[in-house]
């Protein structure tokens, strides 16, 4: 059980620096990894974006100031960038694929 007092005591937000940067390293590290195993270089750039992306969107929420009126505002702003990625990838399949 969770103290009460943990989960109401004010912190400082951490830093973002430190967590973008080891994703960084970890997708630029993937790219030679992709390449040796012979993998789709194409799928290692859609892995890529994709994790850019979140990254912007982090980056703009992050902007935002703290507190419950920016709640439902931070909440669309994930529900818009989800269900245009949703749909975007679904269109993307949907053209890909071969006809039948």
């Amino acid at each position: 059980m969770i103290p009460r007092s943990m989960l109401t005591t004010p912190r400082p937000v951490p830093d973002r620096r430190l967590p973008a940067a080891a994703g960084s390293l970890a997708v630029l590290l993937g790219l030679p990894v992709f390449a040796a195993a012979g993998w789709s270089l194409g799928a290692w750039g859609l892995g890529a974006a994709l994790w850019f992306a979140g990254e912007v969107v982090a980056f703009g929420i992050a902007r935002m100031p703290l507190g419950a009126n920016n709640l439902a505002l931070a909440a669309g702003l994930l529900f818009a960038a989800a269900y245009s990625l949703e749909l975007g990838l679904s269109l993307l399949l949907y053209f890909a694929g071969g006809k039948t």
